[in-house]
């Protein structure tokens, strides 16, 4: 079983390996992880390897705009959800993070944390290469 991750990739994929960055959201009804399309996520890191404060996904993207702050946000008319970024070693490589229901569900901080639950995402075709160079921060935020 993967390990479970928070807001931080586990120590084993900091390495030279983790050449993939793979981009979700949490659900904020369900706390379900949820990948961005590759062609989101290509934006995602190009904006992020970028220094880019925000992106505009645009109406082929529900409106949305993400906000690539030190705990990234997506939000769009109807609301918000927590997004995150880890750097995997294997693109199709199956992921667990945790999460934590308040008023509605958001990335905890650690899997630790009280009320934490972790949920599994796989990700076929939806992680993007990265391009900051291996010695960049290899946390699932900005």
């Amino acid at each position: 079983a993967a390990p479970a991750v928070a807001a931080e990739a586990p120590a084993g994929l900091a390495s030279v390996e983790a050449q993939w960055a793979l981009w979700f959201t949490v659900d904020p009804r369900k706390g379900d992880l949820m990948a961005y399309p590759r062609n989101v996520a290509v934006m995602l890191e190009a904006a992020w390897t970028k220094g880019d404060e925000k992106v505009e996904l645009g109406e082929s993207f529900f409106g949305a705009t993400v906000e690539l702050k030190a705990e990234p946000v997506q939000r769009t008319a109807k609301g918000s959800r927590d997004v995150r970024r880890l750097r995997v070693a294997d693109p199709k490589a199956s992921i667990n993070v945790a999460v934590v229901k308040g008023t509605d569900f958001r990335a905890a901080p650690s899997s630790s944390m009280p009320g934490a639950e972790v949920r599994r995402l796989v990700a076929p075709d939806s992680a993007v290469p990265v391009l900051r160079s291996a010695s960049a921060p290899s946390a699932a935020t900005p």
